[in-house]
């Protein structure tokens, strides 16, 4: 059985991470999960995919958020922003290994991420990301192309959709228009 790889993308200052990869619910190692001391896990699968995904590969130890969305051009993110984050942001406070996937694992859950890594610099939470924002200057004009950058470096398997990038690019500039107000 063929198994993908998972990426640590980035490590935090209490020892937490976040993992990226490709989980196809029918192809999947257990052991790859638990090798990584991984104690959430974030799925963005279909429904149809979830239940299986849930029943094969996910440890009874580990907690599971699942959003139902889809790897596709059609997908609005940012109406889930809010919630992901919040799991992403408690899991890491607390010290926890967070898998995020999806499908593919090359778009969905990338720009995820980096919508999560905006709203951190929003809020000011720099040590969260300290990896990448104290070592790393802002390359670009808009934080989604210097965080997708980053991201590309640590996780080949990187294939943003255009209509994601579009999004991330909207979620910015309402970010930094709030921030103004």
């Amino acid at each position: 059985m063929l198994t993908p790889p998972i990426y640590r993308v980035i490590s935090y200052f209490n020892g937490s991470s976040i993992s990226l990869s490709s989980i196809h619910p029918f192809s999947y190692d257990t052991r790859e999960i638990q090798r990584l001391g991984i104690q959430v896990v974030i799925s963005l699968l279909e429904e149809i995919e979830a239940p299986c995904f849930v029943k094969k590969v996910i440890p009874n130890h580990v907690k599971h958020y699942y959003y139902s969305l889809k790897d596709s051009s059609e997908q609005m993110i940012e109406k889930y922003h809010d919630s992901i984050f919040t799991h992403l942001y408690n899991s890491l406070e607390r010290g926890k290994n967070v898998l995020l996937h999806c499908r593919n694992g090359e778009s969905l859950c990338v720009a995820i991420l980096i919508g999560f890594f905006i709203q951190c610099a929003r809020w000011g939470e720099k040590y969260l990301i300290c990896d990448y924002l104290n070592t790393i200057p802002k390359y670009f004009d808009k934080w989604t192309d210097s965080f997708l950058y980053y991201i590309e470096y640590n996780y080949p398997p990187t294939k943003l959709r255009y209509e994601f990038k579009q999004q991330l690019y909207d979620y910015e500039r309402k970010i930094l228009s709030d921030e103004e107000d």
